[in-house]
């Protein structure tokens, strides 16, 4: 009887320490899982960030009269080839009807058939964010181009100081609209920067600080209250405990 409690006890321990190992053996997977989690993350951060740096600006300039669209297109494009991408079209139809999507539009107003107010309206229900740059022969159009959301108003003949001037600071803007607030964590696996958008919610769980996010779910040791001092600014709030 000793031999077989003396046996059974082996046996125990054994498997005790088969069970020890299996979890360093698991918390070490989790943590290299973690690791290459938040590297790949970082690398496809990056080469979106390259692909948004090199990307290149589009713009349009729709207007009937050929000779007036060209003329803009090349004071668009001197000096800044490496920057601007420019396509002409003849009338508002054309436009809408290319189905492309541009940031600038140079915008002539009087137009036959469809006018300049007439296709900027048919744009915006498709697309809210083009900076929309009138040009036109008369000053009167403003009131006509306020439901539009206009960029900016340019006068024929448009001079290339005044187009220059209104594509930076269209550019300004399109820089400030792609700003994004970023959050910095110091997980278990390494201090990480994730775009505030992309957070969900935090969870205090088993002495840990759970981050709940867009690509998973990270954790933390922190206080919740910490945290949430932290994230205040950002529009997270903290329920009652009951809750």
């Amino acid at each position: 009887p000793k031999e077989k409690v003396s046996s059974g006890f082996a046996l125990c321990h054994a498997a005790l320490e088969m069970q020890r190992k299996l979890s360093l053996v698991w918390d070490f997977l989790s943590f290299v899982t973690g690791v290459l989690k938040i590297e790949n993350r970082r690398l496809i951060m990056n080469a979106q960030g390259e692909r948004r740096g090199g990307r290149m600006i589009q713009i349009a300039v729709c207007d009937d009269q050929k000779l007036v669209s060209e003329k803009i297109k090349e004071m668009i494009l001197h000096g800044d080839e490496n920057r601007y991408e420019v396509e002409v079209f003849s009338d508002g139809r054309a436009l809408l009807n290319s189905g492309k999507t541009f940031d600038i539009l140079f915008l002539d107003i009087d137009m036959p058939g469809l006018d300049g107010i007439e296709t900027a309206k048919a744009l915006r229900k498709s697309d809210k964010k083009v900076k929309i740059i009138y040009i036109t022969n008369y000053g009167g159009f403003a009131g006509y181009a306020f439901g539009v959301h206009a960029f900016g108003y340019l006068l024929k003949p448009v001079k290339e100081p005044d187009i220059k001037r209104q594509l930076k600071e269209a550019r300004e803007y399109m820089e400030k609209e792609s700003e994004r607030p970023m959050a910095e964590l110091f997980t278990k696996a390494g201090r990480i920067r994730i775009a505030v958008e992309d957070i969900y919610y935090f969870e205090y769980t088993s002495r840990m600080l759970q981050v709940h996010t867009r690509e998973g779910v990270y954790e933390q040791q922190e206080k919740i209250s910490e945290c949430l001092e932290k994230m205040r600014p950002y529009g997270f709030a903290m329920p009652h405990k009951s809750f």
